[in-house]
């Protein structure tokens, strides 16, 4: 009370205090704040790519990824769980070739042991490097909500296989120039041999024999022809007569089929096709009925970009060079870059939302269309308190789960000043007092409040901080929650007992002189 009495008759001098720290706030938030969906990357597990020389059968990549194994499973700082490892499996679920395999390895909790990923990353691939035999060894962070595990996630899309490869080929180099970058893969299908049937038409016409007849044998060959259809219970059982699976994989075989002409006589099928060896996708990836290829590319250690930013640096620069002349290409982000961008206008939205609620609330509340704005005033100090609470502690991004943290720090800083404000509404008297005993009495009744204030916020505080500091366990995810939530919360009590009283002397005097208090 004390306290109050002498800081409110230089209210004017307070409010445009707090009115600089908001501003300072901003443009903090402004210059030194980027998102990224998921900037703390101290996961429970990563993956680690092994590449051995082309031509090496699985069995053998199976036997050289051993090696690799045995390093993390002899660490001697004992934080590795446990490997799990993948021959011809990319960490995309994709087929890849047999010389190529992925490792999974868990390690234990980040509050469980002394040193970071990164720290454990520098030992380990000194380790690695040592190692023979080896293409390339690369570990890499798992990235949480990415299913890629690559932050940056490019499809191409075009149908024409030769303008497609173009394309992301010449993305690919662009991408592997931007300093930002690092490991820019392109993810090419697995090929297998192909025989395309060349038909002599001339031949074909000068022996009478029909095309539709040449197929048909060819396919009959090949795939067989249905005899008759059997009923077993609910299904249907096809009786097919073909030829056996040892002599469909030798193009030889199918050169020495005949087919009949229209004179009855059987033509050597050698003599009317030419059979010509080629490649062929073993897998068609479609998005919108439109053939994709997938890049993909990792932060390089120490960017101090999000990728975010380097997703516009790429639209700016890179994407209208590599589809100048190809008006049918389209290239899209997918991935961490689709989901962040779909994230933040979805916050925008929740957080109008969350603010639309609570004002209606309070008009019914207090029975004023005004008087919400007054206890909504202590909102932007909430934000305040969550930046400056992510800048004193070195982050210099914030995350998804930042932003939910905020959000749902919005509900709960409020109630500290709608304590203090019921109070006043009820006990300040509405009219007909001098401004230094309005201000005295403002100073004695916000006094009355200031236990209730602080255990209310302090009690739930209380109960966040274990978890924002990692006591007793650490989440990386949720700590930047709770540290959102903490830290709001207790600049917004603060603010409460000093901004609130100030903010409603004004309101009240204005109130006066219009003669209709809220």
């Amino acid at each position: 009370s004390a306290f109050l009495k002498k800081v409110l008759p230089y209210r004017v001098v307070v409010l445009f205090g707090f009115a600089g720290l908001l501003l300072a706030s901003v443009f903090v938030f402004q210059s030194q704040m980027r998102f990224a969906m998921f900037p703390r990357e101290e996961s429970k597990d990563f993956r680690v790519k092994v590449v051995v020389p082309e031509g090496t059968v699985r069995y053998e990549t199976a036997k050289k990824m051993t090696e690799v194994e045995k390093v993390f499973m002899d660490d001697p700082n004992g934080v590795v769980v446990g490997v799990r490892s993948a021959v011809g499996q990319s960490r995309r679920g994709g087929q890849v070739r047999d010389n190529e395999g992925s490792i999974v390895v868990e390690v234990v909790p980040y509050d469980e042991r002394d040193l970071s990923l990164n720290q454990l990353f520098e030992q380990w691939q000194r380790k690695i490097d040592q190692l023979q035999g080896f293409e390339e060894v690369r570990l890499m962070k798992s990235r949480f909500g990415s299913d890629s595990g690559s932050p940056i996630a490019i499809e191409v899309h075009e149908n024409d296989d030769r303008i497609r490869n173009q394309v992301a080929e010449d993305l690919q180099r662009r991408l592997a120039e931007l300093s930002q970058l690092a490991n820019v893969e392109l993810e090419k299908p697995v090929t297998k041999d192909e025989y395309q049937l060349v038909v002599d038409k001339e031949e074909v016409s000068r022996l009478g024999v029909d095309f539709t007849q040449l197929a048909t044998t060819l396919r009959a060959y090949v795939e067989g022809n249905i005899l008759y259809t059997l009923n077993s219970g609910d299904e249907e059982v096809d009786v097919r007569f073909t030829s056996d699976d040892l002599s469909k994989q030798r193009i030889e075989s199918i050169m020495n089929l005949t087919v009949s002409n229209q004179s009855g006589y059987l033509i050597p099928i050698k003599n009317l096709i030419q059979p010509v060896l080629g490649k062929k996708p073993s897998n068609i990836e479609r998005t919108d009925y439109k053939r994709t290829i997938g890049i993909y590319a990792d932060m390089a250690p120490g960017s101090d970009v999000t990728p975010l930013e380097v997703a516009r640096i790429i639209e700016d620069n890179v994407f209208p060079e590599v589809t100048k002349g190809r008006p049918t290409v389209r290239l899209n982000f997918k991935g961490e870059i689709l989901d962040s961008r779909e994230s933040q206008a979805d916050f925008g939205f929740s957080i109008a939302m969350a603010l639309a609620a609570i004002y209606v609330l309070l008009v019914f509340l207090f029975n004023s269309v005004w008087t919400p704005f007054l206890i909504g005033a202590i909102l932007p100090f909430g934000f305040v308190g969550v930046i400056l609470a992510f800048w004193s502690h070195g982050m210099s991004q914030y995350g998804f789960f930042g932003v939910i943290g905020t959000i749902g720090m919005l509900g709960v800083v409020i109630n500290d000043s709608i304590v203090l404000i019921d109070k006043l509404e009820l006990s300040l008297p509405k009219v007909g007092m001098p401004i230094s005993a309005m201000l005295d009495r403002i100073a004695e009744i916000s006094a009355t409040r200031l236990r209730a204030i602080i255990v209310t916020t302090v009690t739930t505080v209380a109960g966040l901080f274990p978890t924002a500091y990692g006591i007793a366990g650490y989440d990386a995810m949720l700590a930047e929650m709770m540290l959102a939530m903490c830290w709001g919360l207790l600049f917004g009590m603060f603010i409460t007992l000093l901004l609130v009283p100030v903010l409603y002397s004004f309101y009240v005097q204005l109130s006066s002189r219009r003669g209709q208090h809220a």
